[in-house]
């Protein structure tokens, strides 16, 4: 055989080579491409309440309480917190919250004159009353233990 067609011989392998290193390049990225478009959608991102959320329940509580209530009452209703802002005038704290089910779900409460605070909530896209009910009462419930203490035990 001489060197022109042994070199004709192996361009045919050549060309399959670099044909099957273009091909698992191309699976490689694609692969990476979805991994990260999985990642991106995994995370979540901040949503707001289609409208304002109303003050439904007002009860006796010192407003430096609020984080540790609202902490028993999302647990009691079976959410979990994700965050929490206070209003410019430092009147208002609203908590984003999350269901069992991944569902967002919304608390507010408004420090109100007197030692009075307002609460009010929504749960899930479309409202759920009877949670909503529940994060209330409970957020209420503890904020009466705690009002006037310094600490209380968590009634089970």
């Amino acid at each position: 055989m001489t060197h022109d067609a042994a070199r004709n011989l192996c361009g045919a392998c050549g060309v399959r080579a670099t044909a099957r290193r273009v091909m698992a390049g191309a699976a490689t990225c694609a692969a990476v491409g979805w991994v990260l478009i999985g990642l991106a959608a995994c995370t979540s991102q901040a949503v707001a309440p289609q409208s304002p959320i109303s003050i439904s329940k007002l009860g006796a509580g010192d407003w430096d309480d609020i984080d540790a209530a609202v902490d028993v009452g999302m647990s009691a209703a079976e959410l979990a917190r994700v965050d929490a802002s206070t209003s410019p005038d430092g009147l208002t704290r609203t908590y984003e919250l999350r269901t069992i089910t991944d569902e967002p779900a919304w608390l507010v409460a408004r420090r109100q004159e007197g030692g009075r605070v307002g609460l009010g909530a929504r749960v899930g896209r479309f409202g759920d009353p009877q949670r909503e009910e529940k994060l209330i009462r409970g957020v209420a419930e503890r904020l009466k233990t705690l009002y006037g203490v310094d600490w209380a035990p968590v009634a089970r």
